[in-house]
């Protein structure tokens, strides 16, 4: 009988694992942003509430203070009061890829939405939502025109 060893798990825990995880609490509302009282958390940061009654939502940093945050939930939450429990559990400036999200719809978590099944590949890489900054003067010239086929554009209006 051979035995095989399934690393599948091992790995969706470890791409999970965050380097610290702060819990706070909802100190005030202003509409749908939450003031929290989450001291090391960076702007970005995914966070999620937890109701008394075990209902949760995810939500994100959007500003920040010397001892609170400013959250925006990412959908609607109900029950939410002082004892309201908010956990920092990631940053979300990166992002993870591989191959296989190449041709697929994705939605903002990464979870797939065009019904092919979900995405399993465990060579993934983290890459930053905010890009790689481009000296510009490093850059090639620009040596001919975008024609557009609009003569109005194309006059007055080079690209």
């Amino acid at each position: 009988m051979v035995m095989t060893l399934d690393f599948s798990k091992i790995y969706q825990k470890k791409n999970q694992v965050s380097l610290y995880r702060e819990e706070g609490s909802v100190i005030e509302t202003k509409g749908m942003v939450y003031r929290v009282s989450l001291k090391r958390a960076s702007l970005g940061s995914g966070v999620k509430f937890i109701n008394d009654n075990g209902d949760s939502t995810r939500g994100e940093v959007v500003s920040i203070s010397k001892d609170s945050c400013l959250v925006m939930p990412y959908s609607e939450i109900s029950g939410v009061n002082s004892k309201t429990r908010v956990i920092c559990e990631q940053d979300n400036s990166y992002f993870q890829v591989c191959d296989e999200l190449l041709g697929r719809v994705i939605d903002a978590f990464g979870n797939p939405m065009d019904g092919k099944g979900p995405i399993r590949s465990f060579k993934k890489e983290n890459r930053s939502l905010n890009g790689e900054y481009i000296n510009p003067l490093t850059r090639p010239p620009i040596d001919h025109a975008l024609n557009f086929g609009v003569k109005a554009i194309d006059s007055f209006i080079t690209v």
